[in-house]
Protein backbone atom coordinates (compact mmCIF):
# COMPACT_ATOMS: atom_id res chain seq x y z
CA UNK A 1 0.00 0.00 0.00
CA UNK A 2 1.57 3.67 -1.06
CA UNK A 3 1.81 6.34 1.31
CA UNK A 4 -0.16 8.46 -0.88
CA UNK A 5 -3.16 5.75 -0.39
CA UNK A 6 -2.69 6.01 3.26
CA UNK A 7 -2.65 9.43 3.50
CA UNK A 8 -6.17 10.32 1.73
CA UNK A 9 -9.60 9.58 3.59
CA UNK A 10 -11.31 6.51 3.17
CA UNK A 11 -15.02 7.06 2.33
CA UNK A 12 -17.60 4.41 3.15
CA UNK A 13 -18.18 2.68 -0.46
CA UNK A 14 -21.34 1.75 -1.73
CA UNK A 15 -20.05 -1.22 -3.53
CA UNK A 16 -18.77 -2.78 -0.26
CA UNK A 17 -19.61 -5.51 0.18
CA UNK A 18 -19.16 -7.79 -2.76
CA UNK A 19 -22.96 -8.97 -3.69
CA UNK A 20 -21.53 -12.79 -2.53
CA UNK A 21 -21.63 -11.48 1.13
CA UNK A 22 -25.15 -12.21 2.50
CA UNK A 23 -26.99 -9.56 3.84
CA UNK A 24 -27.18 -11.54 7.36
CA UNK A 25 -23.16 -11.07 7.49
CA UNK A 26 -23.13 -7.28 5.91
CA UNK A 27 -23.09 -4.34 8.48
CA UNK A 28 -25.54 -2.00 8.57
CA UNK A 29 -23.25 0.62 9.62
CA UNK A 30 -21.55 2.61 6.53
CA UNK A 31 -18.62 3.44 8.67
CA UNK A 32 -18.26 -0.20 9.74
CA UNK A 33 -18.23 -1.50 6.34
CA UNK A 34 -15.62 0.59 5.09
CA UNK A 35 -13.52 -0.10 7.78
CA UNK A 36 -14.02 -4.02 7.11
CA UNK A 37 -13.18 -2.85 3.77
CA UNK A 38 -10.12 -1.22 4.09
CA UNK A 39 -9.21 -4.42 6.35
CA UNK A 40 -9.97 -7.45 3.27
CA UNK A 41 -8.23 -4.66 0.98
CA UNK A 42 -4.81 -4.27 2.65
CA UNK A 43 -3.23 -7.28 1.25
CA UNK A 44 -2.88 -8.75 4.82
CA UNK A 45 -4.96 -11.16 4.47
CA UNK A 46 -5.44 -12.41 8.10
CA UNK A 47 -6.82 -8.84 8.55
CA UNK A 48 -10.04 -9.93 7.04
CA UNK A 49 -10.67 -11.48 10.04
CA UNK A 50 -11.12 -8.79 12.45
CA UNK A 51 -14.28 -7.63 13.83
CA UNK A 52 -15.59 -4.18 13.40
CA UNK A 53 -18.05 -2.47 15.48
CA UNK A 54 -18.59 1.21 15.75
CA UNK A 55 -20.00 3.45 18.39
CA UNK A 56 -20.38 7.24 17.13
CA UNK A 57 -16.75 7.99 16.16
CA UNK A 58 -15.29 5.20 17.76
CA UNK A 59 -14.06 1.69 16.39
CA UNK A 60 -13.62 -0.93 18.28
CA UNK A 61 -11.54 -3.79 16.45
CA UNK A 62 -11.55 -7.61 18.02
CA UNK A 63 -10.57 -11.15 16.87
CA UNK A 64 -7.65 -13.04 16.70
CA UNK A 65 -4.51 -12.24 14.87
CA UNK A 66 -1.08 -14.50 14.76
CA UNK A 67 1.31 -11.38 15.61
CA UNK A 68 1.49 -8.05 17.03
CA UNK A 69 2.31 -6.52 13.97
CA UNK A 70 -0.73 -7.70 12.61
CA UNK A 71 -2.71 -6.04 15.40
CA UNK A 72 -1.02 -2.75 14.76
CA UNK A 73 -1.35 -3.05 10.91
CA UNK A 74 -5.05 -3.45 11.62
CA UNK A 75 -5.25 -0.10 13.45
CA UNK A 76 -3.18 1.71 10.72
CA UNK A 77 -5.07 0.40 7.56
CA UNK A 78 -8.27 1.91 9.24
CA UNK A 79 -6.53 5.30 10.70
CA UNK A 80 -7.76 7.43 7.53
CA UNK A 81 -11.71 5.88 7.33
CA UNK A 82 -13.87 9.00 7.49
CA UNK A 83 -16.18 8.79 10.78
CA UNK A 84 -13.51 7.15 12.65
CA UNK A 85 -11.82 9.57 15.06
CA UNK A 86 -10.89 6.70 18.08
CA UNK A 87 -9.92 3.25 17.34
CA UNK A 88 -9.99 1.05 20.28
CA UNK A 89 -7.56 -1.77 19.10
CA UNK A 90 -8.78 -4.96 21.39
CA UNK A 91 -7.89 -7.58 19.33
CA UNK A 92 -5.87 -10.86 20.93
CA UNK A 93 -2.59 -11.73 19.62
CA UNK A 94 -2.40 -15.61 19.74
CA UNK A 95 1.26 -16.80 18.14
CA UNK A 96 1.45 -19.48 15.66
CA UNK A 97 -2.30 -19.81 15.36
CA UNK A 98 -4.76 -18.70 12.16
CA UNK A 99 -6.60 -16.27 12.46
CA UNK A 100 -10.43 -17.13 14.30
CA UNK A 101 -13.17 -15.90 12.17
Amino acid sequence: MSLATLQRPIVPDSTWPHPSVTAAKRNSNPVEDAAHQQLCSSGYRPLCCVTCYVNGTTVELSGTLPSFFMKQMAQEVIRHVVGIHRIENGIEVVYGKEPLG
